[in-house]
């Protein structure tokens, strides 16, 4: 049994601290996972909220028998699997619709970056990858933040999703598959061939809004 464990069951038996410190342990680990899923940063905070009240009215449900940040990753699954479209969700991003608005924001490489313009081209790095994500179904968006990034094992996944492990490496490999064939054929940090370059689309990224030099969602860091 981990720590995180044994102050999961002293919170679950009305440990007033252990539960505080359960919240703040889980607090930042589902916020990087729902900005991941909702790309807003404020919608992020929305869901980690309601995911951590989930939590708290359902710990007395924890029996230790499986990790509790697995557990968590359960009850958190359930609320991002279902809870209302983000805002960026409702743009109905895809693959192919990325792909066009890629090649239509390229100008010109810049001679120079200063700082204002690097961390543009990060803020732009960041959302692309953001981009990605959404452009996959919801089911597999999740599998792919928890598989790919959150390194989950195929037995954590099937018990999140209440799936086979079978069904769970077959929905992650798909996701990985459909990023990897995307960044490929896109993406130039990915593959040096391809024209793309965060630097280049930092004119087009402030003409349409996609980056906003006053209001960086990801570049600087976000704390929830």
């Amino acid at each position: 049994m981990t720590d995180i464990d044994a102050i999961a069951l002293r919170a679950r038996d009305g440990d007033v601290r252990a539960l505080r410190a359960l919240l703040r342990s889980l607090q930042q680990r589902i916020y990087d996972v729902a900005v991941r899923m909702l790309w807003y940063p404020d919608e992020a905070r929305e869901a980690t909220n309601a995911i951590l009240l989930h939590v708290l009215k359902q710990l007395n449900s924890f029996g230790g028998e499986v990790p509790v940040t697995s557990w968590a990753w359960h009850v958190a699954a359930s609320h991002l699997l279902t809870a209302r479209k983000s805002r960026r969700e409702l743009d109905q991003l895809t693959f192919g619709k990325l792909a066009v608005q890629i090649e239509s924001s390229l100008g010109e490489e810049p001679v120079l970056l200063d700082e204002t313009q690097r961390l543009l081209s990060e803020e732009i790095h960041i959302g692309c990858t953001h981009a990605m994500l959404l452009c996959l179904d919801r089911e597999y968006r999740l599998a792919y933040i928890l598989g790919e990034i959150c390194d989950i094992s195929g037995k954590e996944g099937a018990y999140i999703f209440d799936i086979t492990p079978d069904a769970f490496r077959q929905r992650l490999s798909r996701a990985r598959a459909a990023i990897r064939t995307f960044k490929n054929d896109n993406c130039g940090v990915a593959n040096p061939s391809n024209p793309c370059r965060c630097s280049r689309r930092i004119e087009d990224a402030l003409r349409t809004g996609w980056a906003d030099v006053d209001n960086l969602l990801f570049a600087r860091g976000i704390d929830p």
